[in-house]
Formats: C-alpha cells, structure tokens, sequence
C-alpha cells in the first residue's frame, strides 16, 4: 500500500465500515482526508461511521464538509437533514419536558387585578354593617380552576360582618384562564375588597 493514495485508505476504510469495524474505518477515513482534504467521498464515510459510532456532532460536521466540497452530493445532503431534523426534534422535546417538569400544580398569583377578570362580582353592603359603621379591607383567598371559574372562597381578614358578602361576591367572580406557557392553568390567589360608606 502507497502510504500518500489517499484512495486506498477510502477503499480499506470501507471495507472496514462494511464489516462494522467502525474504529478502524475512521482512523482509514482520516489518513485519506489528510492525504486529499478536498475529496468529498471520505468525509461522507467518516460521517457514516461516526453516525454508527453514535457521534452525531462528528457525523453532522463530516457531511457539512462533504456538501461544501461537492454540493451535488444528495447522500451527504439528505444525511445532514435527516441529522438536523433529529437533532432538532429531540431538543424541541427535551426544552418540552423540561416546562411540563417546571410546571406548577397551581400557579400562585398572589394579590389579583380585578382587570384580569371576565366578570367581577361586587360584595353587598349589608344593612347591619351599615349599621354599625363598619368599614374595611376584606381579603378573600380564592382558588379558580382552568377555566377561570372560583371554585372556593374563603375571607382570611377583615371584620366578621364583611367576610360573608365578600366570599358570595368572589364566588360570583369569574376570571380570565389563568395560562402557564400558554395552557391553562389552575390559581390561586388573594381577591382584597374594600368597603367605605362612600361606596353605599
């Protein structure tokens, strides 16, 4: 064997890759890419060999390589795209996986906007509150399920006189879906009404 043909390191190269001796056939590949650096055929076999290795970043180099050499070359082309869209499609589901791991139960919305709301319910004054000049913030911890219906209520402050027609008023309240990367989600949260004898 003449140690500078390059074409007889390609031609042992793949022979070795047909008998699926994959180590040896890059090391073949790589002495004919060294002797003739511009031969698009030895890049596309190391690339196959790589593939089998499992070194795909190798691989997807190696058949750029060979279509920049010889941009007729459909297999080093229709390899780079399978590649790609692989490589590509896997990464789109491990960034997937990685939100649906991120995503919470419940998303935690804290003190909420009454702008977010669809419909949003007013407490009633009641006549002995009026009474009795009471007046005040009531909070109410809600919990709204995915379509922004509130499904629980429940005033943790604010005077025992207001609390009921708050928690009536938040149930009655309906808000927008509540979206985490774009889904629906269930919340909670913190509805704060507050009463004035301004607003009797």
């Amino acid at each position: 064997m003449k140690a500078t043909d390059a074409s007889i390191f390609l031609g042992r190269g793949r022979t070795y890759m047909n008998l699926k001796s994959f180590d040896r056939s890059v090391t073949d590949f790589d002495r004919a890419i060294e002797l003739n650096p511009k031969e698009s055929a030895a890049f596309v076999n190391r690339a196959i060999s790589f593939e089998r290795l499992g070194e795909r970043e190798k691989a997807v180099a190696d058949y750029r390589k060979a279509v920049e050499l010889d941009a007729d070359n459909d297999t080093a082309k229709a390899s780079l795209k399978r590649l790609e869209d692989e490589i590509a499609k896997e990464e789109a589901e491990k960034a997937a996986a990685a939100r649906a791991a991120a995503r919470p139960a419940v998303f935690d919305a804290g003190t909420i906007n009454p702008m977010t709301a669809e419909k949003m319910s007013m407490p009633a004054y009641s006549a002995s509150a009026l009474k009795a000049n009471i007046e005040g913030r009531v909070n109410v911890e809600v919990e709204i399920d995915e379509t922004g219906k509130v499904v629980k209520a429940e005033a943790v402050s604010g005077h025992q006189m207001l609390r009921t027609s708050a928690e009536d008023a938040a149930r009655k309240t309906k808000f927008k879906p509540f979206l985490w990367d774009g889904t629906p989600i269930k919340a909670k949260g913190v509805i704060v009404y507050n009463f004035t004898r301004k607003s009797e």
